[in-house]
């Protein structure tokens, strides 16, 4: 009996969340201008790829994931598609939780000062932004607690992400993502959330207990 309890307390902790790395970025020896980008996705989340707007044009830049043509601020970046975007999404029957996504951030002088993170479920307009780090220039580190935000939680997605540079003073300055090791992080937990999963667990214990009172 002890076994079986031991068994099942085992499966219910497997079938719970735990924080780890959803996805990462690492961009070291890229040339820049690549056309997407393929993430390192935690077990029990589908492929996802990073790409960019329709605003932006791919530029060379060693170990960054670079673009150029940046509007001057949030809302015509809105406009004009100046964004990278990625999907995140759980495999069947498999639910995820954000806790904050990390991005490392650079830029030439005449390029993005500025980003700001979107996401499909709360919103693309100017008003609607999960987080905006607003003047923070080159080399910089920023990362957006999502722990709150209900929309982003116990879901199974797609849920498309955009992060829009804006603040340049030139169509030729660059910015993108780089930095020491992973460029781009998200924080959260992946788990099954089907109530039915336990309920099936516990079924099963049942009736080996009730095996083993007919047995004796």
């Amino acid at each position: 009996m002890k076994k079986i309890l031991i068994g099942l307390m085992a499966a219910m902790v497997a079938t719970c969340g735990f924080a780890d790395l959803v996805a990462t970025w690492d961009f070291n020896g890229f040339s820049g201008d690549e056309v997407s980008a393929a993430g390192s996705m935690l077990a029990n989340m589908e492929a996802s790829t990073l790409t960019r707007g329709g605003g932006l044009n791919a530029t060379g830049n060693g170990d960054r994931f670079c673009a150029n043509n940046f509007a001057d601020t949030l809302a015509n970046a809105i406009t004009d598609s100046d964004y990278f975007t990625f999907t995140l999404e759980a495999s069947s029957s498999y639910s995820f939780s954000l806790s904050s996504m990390v991005f490392n951030w650079q830029a030439s002088g005449t390029g993005p000062q500025s980003f700001a993170l979107f996401s499909s479920v709360t919103g693309f307009t100017d008003s609607d932004a999960l987080d905006d780090w607003v003047g923070v220039g080159n080399g910089v580190t920023e990362t957006a607690d999502l722990s709150g935000v209900s929309a982003l939680q116990g879901v199974s997605g797609p849920i498309e992400f955009r992060v829009y540079g804006y603040g340049a003073s030139g169509t030729g300055g660059t910015g993108g993502f780089e930095g020491s090791g992973d460029d781009i992080i998200v924080n959260g937990t992946v788990a099954i959330p089907e109530p039915a999963t336990m309920s099936l667990l516990g079924l099963g214990a049942l009736a080996m207990v009730l095996r083993r009172k007919i047995r004796k």
